[in-house]
């Protein structure tokens, strides 16, 4: 504050000084001198601002958590200045929030108290939130970690991942990353939206409705998104203007299992929030095992099975009308394809062609299964023809011919590409209806722009996402604005006077966006991973096999000796 104090009495200097110099400058000189004092005015505004409203946080010590060099607002002293000066500020500070904030804050940990909303070994359940301010859009993440299926695998997965069965060491704060994260050049459209993330606690592919009874060893309550979501109600939601509930891997999965549930609820509650889905690696083929086949662990055990064994532990809540349509194997409803078409609700499918879960429990690539080489690389070129044909009739859908898995919390998620169109700007296009608004700080970043200079104009600008590099709006002279405003307003009164609508009109506009929306992206690249823009596969080994199988059967086809291909690797690797 003391250096602010210097500050402002240099400028009081300066100013007194152009006062004294003024009366004999020219005209040219005058006009200069004038902007100099308005630059100092907007100074000194600025200073008197941080003098009257901002107060330091208390420190360390008092709060147990933060830096004793924040500042926060102080609301009463904001309450006490005259309406200009609130103006003033918001004008100042709108851009600031609008590109996000050099110093991230973390999502902080709330606890469910409901005695039955529990994780396997009965701690409590919650999930973590940051709350954007201004912001009417909410994500909330279902968290993914495959599941259980038995005593025995349960067991193992307690010794082996024992955060994704209780809450007991859960951190007080983590950060986001991906489509969570708050940086604008990781997430250059949706870092301002309201982030929640459930963690995975209940190992049911967020499904199950069976309490922690006596006699019972494991609960598996994975329909604790419902208590989440009515938590979510008093802190904003019935408020917002759009909910997009994603998950991946079995977060993905509890996405298409529970999305219909979850919008009755906010329906119910609040009827104006849109709500929709984004599935990332969530659309698994319920392909028959192996013959022989053996299940020994969780992560080697076909879903098929593992699934029809977890439904009797689990006692799920599924979709009503898959349940009618498989009522003797409504294990069947786990899997996307078998039920898409009857969800109510808008979902986006992420989903690779080659996804490296899949094939890591289908097992087809394990050295100990033996069999032919050929056979398992046609394995390969199968499944992706598979998973392809699959999405087909989805109306949303990216999926690249990549071997890997989980997407959303990669944090270089938004290089992701298909023909060009990136991820992230095909999601945006998709859940915004092909209505393509960028506020100035979302321009600049997707344009690749590194620097933090702030734009204060407050405008938007109307572009397309598909491009990687939008080009930046080119100024219009004065009188071709004029022109184009005499021109609307005639076309307002010939449409008036031939009864065309203003409804009509804006309808029509919304259906051309919507026809230029790239939402329907299906890599056509003939083998996995030829898509060079794909992300590294989360298992190291899977991804080591693929290559050794993709180079081998390379070499074979071009005649060529395969000691000669073994520095080569699939692309991106």
């Amino acid at each position: 504050m003391q250096q602010a104090t210097q500050v402002y009495r240099k400028l009081q200097a300066l100013t007194s000084d152009s006062k004294r110099n003024s009366s004999s400058m020219d005209s040219k000189y005058q006009h200069q001198h004038h902007g100099v004092k308005r630059a100092l005015h907007v100074l000194r505004v600025m200073y008197m601002l941080t003098l009257c409203i901002l107060t330091p946080r208390p420190s360390t010590a008092q709060r147990g958590r933060g830096d004793a060099s924040d500042v926060t607002l102080g609301t009463q002293r904001l309450g006490r200045m005259d309406s200009k000066a609130q103006v003033l500020l918001q004008e100042m500070t709108s851009p600031t929030r609008a590109c996000g904030e050099t110093d991230m804050a973390l999502m902080r940990r709330k606890r469910l108290r409901h005695p039955s909303i529990t994780c396997n070994d009965g701690s409590s359940a919650g999930y973590y939130i940051r709350k954007s301010r201004g912001s009417s859009k909410w994500i909330v993440f279902l968290e993914g970690g495959w599941f259980c299926f038995d005593r025995a695998s349960c067991i193992e997965r307690r010794l082996m991942m024992p955060d994704y069965m209780s809450s007991l060491k859960w951190p007080r704060h983590r950060k986001g990353t991906g489509i969570l994260s708050w940086d604008p050049q990781e997430n250059p459209h949706y870092f301002h939206s309201n982030m929640v993330l459930i963690p995975y606690c209940s190992s049911d592919s967020w499904s199950g409705t069976k309490n922690r009874t006596k006699g019972e060893e494991f609960a598996f309550m994975g329909s604790i998104i419902e208590e989440v979501i009515q938590k979510l109600m008093k802190k904003g939601l019935r408020k917002a203007r759009k909910l997009l509930v994603a998950g991946s891997s079995a977060g993905g999965t509890g996405v298409l299992v529970n999305i219909d549930h979850i919008a009755e609820i906010v329906r119910s509650r609040a009827p104006q929030v849109e709500v929709r889905g984004l599935v990332d690696a969530g659309w698994f083929l319920d392909k028959d095992p192996a013959q022989g086949h053996v299940c020994l662990s969780a992560h080697s055990c076909p879903a098929l099975v593992s699934i029809q064994r977890g439904i009797k532990m689990w006692e799920p809540r599924l979709p009503k009308d898959c349940q009618a349509k498989y009522p003797t194997e409504i294990w069947r409803c786990y899997f996307g394809h078998r039920f898409y078409h009857m969800l109510k609700t808008p979902v986006y499918i992420i989903q690779n062609l080659y996804d490296a879960a899949q094939i890591k429990v289908d097992n087809i690539l394990d050295e100990n299964n033996g069999g032919d080489f050929n056979a398992k690389w046609q394995y390969l070129l199968k499944l992706g023809e598979e998973v392809k044909a699959t999405l087909e009739n989805a109306s949303a859908v990216f999926a690249p011919a990549c071997i890997s898995h989980d997407v959303l919390l990669n944090s270089k998620w938004h290089k992701l590409s298909i023909d060009g169109v990136t991820l992230s700007q095909s999601i945006y296009c998709w859940e915004e209806n092909g209505a393509f608004t960028f506020s100035n700080c979302q321009h600049a970043n997707i344009a690749g722009v590194q620097n933090n200079r702030l734009q204060t104009s407050g405008t938007s600008r109307n572009d397309t996402p598909l491009a990687d590099s939008p080009p930046a709006g080119e100024s219009k002279k004065k009188g071709k604005k004029k022109n184009r405003k005499k021109m609307n307003r005639k076309n307002w009164r010939r449409n008036k006077n031939q009864g065309h609508s203003s409804d009509t009109d804006r309808s029509r506009r919304e259906a051309e966006r919507g026809s230029r929306c790239k939402k329907h992206l299906l890599d056509r690249c003939p083998w996995p991973h030829c898509n060079c823009s794909c992300l590294r596969c989360c298992w190291p080994d899977t991804m080591n096999e693929v290559n050794q199988y993709f180079m081998k059967n390379l070499a074979s086809a071009m005649d060529i000796d395969p000691v000669k291909m073994q520095n080569m690797h699939l692309c991106g690797y």
